[in-house]
């Protein structure tokens, strides 16, 4: 009987960043050797082998990587839908170009106002956000988080941040009730906290085939 693969990966590509979240979860794995290219070329190839649909690149900081582009690229030619997860702070506009060519589509997570964002990722990341989100080619989906705390619930800031950024918000519960336990559980999540999943996944044909 055969052995049937994953629908999708999420795969930190690398551990290393140029930002230091306090809350991010990748920062345990700096002590491990990253794939090489052609170590990581040959997961590709063999992600597409077992039908994955799509593969999401993230970190740490993927775009410390100097073959990022061909990693994604490897992965579009072979049939693979891919996105890339980034802070945006290393977003140039000859990669946001090369991301829109292939249709990579970009993920990348708002903490919330610019008080909190730059609490967590330091001074001056606010504006370097917003300067990558203007970027051509550089449209990408945002997550966020809620909560009670004071300065890190949606709606006092998003309605003027959707204004300058241009995008729309969708709202996804992130818990649910445990009816028999009486207590909340987290309901079935990525890693990053919202689903990487797109709305209207396809199965790519490999680039030059019919």
């Amino acid at each position: 009987m055969g052995c049937e693969g994953p629908e999708w990966i999420v795969w930190i590509v690398t551990a290393a960043c140029n930002l230091r979240c306090p809350y991010c979860y990748a920062a345990r794995y700096l002590g491990e050797r990253p794939l090489s290219t052609g170590e990581a070329l040959r997961l590709v190839g063999e992600a597409a082998e077992l039908g994955v649909a799509h593969i999401n690149l993230t970190g740490g900081e993927p775009l410390l990587r100097g073959d990022i582009l061909e990693l994604l690229a490897a992965a579009v030619d072979s049939g693979i839908e891919a996105s890339l997860f980034t802070n945006m702070a290393l977003l140039r506009d000859g990669v946001a170009g090369e991301l829109a060519r292939l249709g990579v589509l970009l993920y990348t997570s708002l903490d919330g106002p610019r008080e909190v964002y730059e609490a967590a990722k330091g001074p001056g990341s606010w504006e370097r956000f917003l300067r990558a989100w203007g970027r051509p080619g550089a449209t990408a989906w945002a997550s966020t988080s809620t909560s009670r705390s004071p300065g890190s619930t949606t709606g006092g800031w998003a309605r003027p941040s959707r204004r300058r950024l241009g995008w729309g918000l969708q709202a996804s519960p992130s818990s649910r009730r445990c009816p028999r336990a009486g207590r909340w559980r987290p309901a079935a999540t990525s890693p990053q906290g919202s689903s990487l999943r797109p709305s209207a996944a396809r199965r790519r044909q490999p680039r030059g085939s019919a």
